[in-house]
């Protein structure tokens, strides 16, 4: 909302054209799928940032479900996913060391090898040597080109807008934030299926940014344990 005129009833909002991350999710699919999973987690982050910083200006939302999210059609890009850029170099450096690893124990028998036997099974054992280090390099190469194709660029979102704040209203108090938490876990379990890896990336980019969010989340498993929700009446 830019402002308001209030003796002549006006309220002036910014128009924004996008689609709910309900119809976004939906029209995924399986969220199962890898690169599914990478969409959601990069999703997931942007809904915790905004929840974040809702909850830093002491408004509790009240109704947050994935249709009061609207992800601006001006937002999506195409990015690398930090996401799978990080486990793609993980596995890779990964892979690498073992590679390394394995080649110094090849040659420390190696050496043995050439130490003990006669000029004849030495040679037999370098070729074998040769042959061993180039698999492992065509191995390697094997790897970097599935991390490569992993790491292929990816139409993503970048901005999460929060709608709908009617039921919304201004708290101090870390309940407050963790029934709001809570209120959307509900609906998020109750209408996407699979989103448990959304939900933790949810809470794990909240509790990042937000300076009470340790709090909020030991008061969330207490809220959950009650098995209820309190009155979002503002």
């Amino acid at each position: 909302m830019y402002g308001y005129d209030k003796d002549n009833f006006i309220i002036f909002m910014e128009e924004i054209k996008g689609q709910t991350v309900r119809d976004y999710i939906a029209s995924l699919g399986d969220l199962r799928t890898p690169e599914n999973q990478i969409l959601m987690e990069n999703l997931g982050v942007l809904v915790g940032r905004a929840i974040s910083n809702l909850h830093s200006q002491r408004i509790m939302h009240g109704d947050l479900t994935t249709s009061n999210m609207l992800l601006p059609e001006s937002s999506f890009q195409e990015t690398l996913p930090a996401a799978a850029t990080a486990a793609a170099a993980s596995e890779l450096e990964k892979h690498v060391l073992e590679s390394a690893e394995k080649a110094a124990i090849m040659a420390a028998q190696n050496e043995s090898l050439r130490a003990s036997r006669q000029a004849s099974a030495s040679t037999q054992s370098s070729s074998h040597s040769s042959t061993s280090s180039s698999g492992e390099e065509e191995k390697l190469e094997e790897m970097k080109s599935q991390v490569h194709a992993h790491l292929k660029p990816m139409v993503m979102p970048t901005k999460v807008a929060l709608l709908d704040l009617g039921l919304s209203f201004q708290s101090d108090l870390v309940e407050d934030r963790a029934v709001d938490l809570y209120v959307m876990e509900r609906a998020i379990q109750t209408t996407h299926l699979h989103s448990e890896l959304f939900l933790h990336v949810i809470y794990n980019t909240y509790k990042n940014c937000n300076v009470l969010g340790n709090k909020v989340m030991t008061r969330l498993n207490e809220v959950r344990q009650r098995g209820r929700k309190r009155s979002m009446v503002g």
